[in-house]
């Protein structure tokens, strides 16, 4: 737990800030303009540190194995095209429109569809304690923004 405290606080501290940014920057261009330029951001950057962290090795590796198994390939492709594309863009609507901490609020209840679909398709257990806890910071999050 110790070790993945920072990194996940650091993210916490990240996905409080960037709504912040994204919906100043809604005030001046279109969302699709948004994902157009975050993609190219998203992408230089992403093959820019493949190349630069050496991973070219795993990187190939990987994508003979994608060629392989078509299913690996096809879930890489719909999660990225879930997240990267259908997520983002209905995010970016709404934030654009709506109070900031009120649409964070809502989109911070993706824990229990998680914790759901988790126990369905990889028979994650999730004990009572856990589901308490994620109804509970599910429901603190609603409380603190409502």
């Amino acid at each position: 737990m110790g070790a993945m405290l920072i990194p996940c606080l650091l993210v916490a501290l990240i996905f409080g800030v960037v709504p912040i940014i994204e919906k100043y920057v809604l005030s001046f261009i279109q969302v699709e303009s948004m994902l157009v330029a975050s993609g190219i951001v998203y992408f230089v950057v992403i093959a820019l540190y493949a190349l630069l962290a050496n991973r070219t090795e795993a990187l190939i590796s990987d994508f003979r194995i994608m060629a392989d198994k078509p299913l690996v390939a096809a879930l890489v492709v719909m999660s990225a095209f879930l997240i990267l594309i259908v997520a983002n863009y209905l995010y970016l609507c709404v934030l654009q429109n709506n109070k900031t901490h009120l649409v964070t609020a809502v989109v911070a209840s993706y824990p229990l569809v998680t914790a759901v679909v988790s126990y369905m398709f990889l028979n994650e257990v999730i004990t009572g304690a856990h589901a308490l806890g994620i109804l509970a910071i599910v429901g603190g999050v609603f409380l603190v923004n409502f």
